[in-house]
């Protein structure tokens, strides 16, 4: 089974998530309305982009 590293930062209106999983690394950066998805490795994408998108909601 693969894990999942998930780490969450808010200040303000600025909020950051990072999830990484194998040798992959996703990096959603929030600014007000204004969004930023950055993805580093090979694999499955799609996916990681997926349950960043999710866990950025939560």
């Amino acid at each position: 089974m693969k894990k999942i590293y998930v780490t969450h930062e808010v200040k303000g209106d600025i909020s950051r998530t990072v999830v990484k999983a194998c040798s992959m690394r996703a990096e959603l950066l929030k600014i007000g309305r204004l969004s930023k998805l950055t993805v580093i490795g090979r694999g499955n994408v799609r996916m990681l982009k997926e349950v960043t998108r999710k866990l950025a909601k939560v």
